[in-house]
């Protein structure tokens, strides 16, 4: 997720960073049914993140006024 949001606010490329979290959330989402269930909730808020930040990128995209994609999370990629 780290190098979408870089993409998003460092490059000012949305159109990668939305390609990024596409696949970042495909992914996810089809991989967190087979994680611990220790690791399930963490696992899980950041897939919360991932979708938050795509619906940003993929509405600025559009056209609509939104504040930058955050990263609120100590998480690597």
């Amino acid at each position: 997720m780290s190098i979408a949001l870089f993409y998003y606010n460092i490059l000012n490329n949305p159109e990668r960073a939305l390609y990024l979290l596409h696949h970042v959330w495909t992914d996810g989402s089809a991989e967190v049914d087979t994680v611990t269930e220790e690791k399930w909730k963490d696992s899980m808020t950041m897939l919360y993140r991932v979708r938050f930040n795509l619906t940003l990128c993929a509405s600025d995209m559009q056209g609509d006024n939104t504040e930058d994609v955050v990263d609120d999370t100590d998480f690597d990629e």
